[in-house]
């Protein structure tokens, strides 16, 4: 009986497993953070949204790594608070927020 087969299915699972665990261990940059807020903010707000709309800017609180504001021309805005890898966060509370 050979064992190619299982020696291959063997390389494939370690190969996904070190590209994924790459993945999950990397943090995201700034840049791909924005773009995947903006993203979000233009599949809530329509077809007249863009990618311009949305600024990023750092946050004091240490739980906070950026807070992305996105207003559209005509008034209308989303806010997304970004923790420290990229995920979203719950607005602060209290009167330093």
């Amino acid at each position: 009986m050979t064992r190619r087969p299982v020696i291959a299915l063997v390389v494939v699972a370690v190969l996904a497993a070190a590209y994924f665990g790459y993945r999950a261990g990397r943090i995201p940059t700034d840049a791909e953070i924005l773009t995947t807020y903006a993203a979000r903010y233009i599949s809530l707000a329509g077809e007249d949204a863009r990618p311009e709309d949305c600024e990023g800017r750092p946050h004091e609180a240490e739980a906070i790594r950026m807070v992305i504001v996105c207003a559209a021309p005509e008034g209308s805005q989303a806010i997304f608070f970004v923790g420290p890898r990229g995920g979203p966060v719950a607005p602060p509370e209290g009167p330093d927020a």
